[in-house]
């Protein structure tokens, strides 16, 4: 058996590999990981009513059915802000990891039907969702007046520059 160094931290791995794929990580859970487990541990699968457990993946922890391989159910762990989204107004703001580089932004929760997203923490609503909500940047809280014609203007021109940019790559195509 050999230690080694992860992207999850410190784990036991059989010194046979890759003939013997035995891995078992090491150390102590960090305090945030001890609340999550805490939190969920009464989950049950709503497929097969197994236990749910807390596992971690590139893009942050969700939940898995404890009877995998024979039930493949996960579930997201959602972090909401409690902020109402100021162009549906129906759903909640939140935390989401991006693929490409695994920054941390604020979505909508009712995508695909809502694509508003803000690289700000929001922190609170104001008094009414459509004006605007109060975010945290660099450690300061301001507020971040809503504009949904600008809004609106802005996903336009996006699109706009998208069908555009597929409209050149077909005539590259053709010639």
């Amino acid at each position: 058996m050999i230690v080694k160094l992860g992207r999850m931290g410190k784990f036991l791995s059989c010194s046979d590999y890759p003939t013997c794929k035995f891995a078992k990580q090491l150390g102590e859970l960090s305090e945030e990981r001890k609340a999550l487990i805490e939190k969920y541990k009464d989950q049950i699968c709503p497929d097969c009513n197994s236990p749910m457990t807390v596992k971690a993946s590139r893009y942050g922890d969700f939940l898995a059915c404890s009877a995998y391989p024979k039930c493949k159910k996960a579930l997201p762990i959602v972090k909401s802000s409690g902020v109402t989204c100021p162009v549906c107004t129906k759903e909640e703001l939140v935390e989401k990891k991006g693929r490409a580089r695994g920054r941390i932004f604020w979505g909508c929760n009712g995508y695909p039907d809502c694509d508003y997203i803000s690289n700000s923490k929001p922190v609170k609503n104001g008094e009414d969702p459509k004006k605007g909500f109060y975010i945290e940047k660099k450690g300061e809280v301001t507020f971040f007046e809503f504009d949904l014609e600008k809004h609106e203007e802005q996903k336009r021109k996006a699109q706009e520059r998208k069908e555009k940019i597929a409209q050149k790559e077909k005539e590259k195509e053709k010639a």
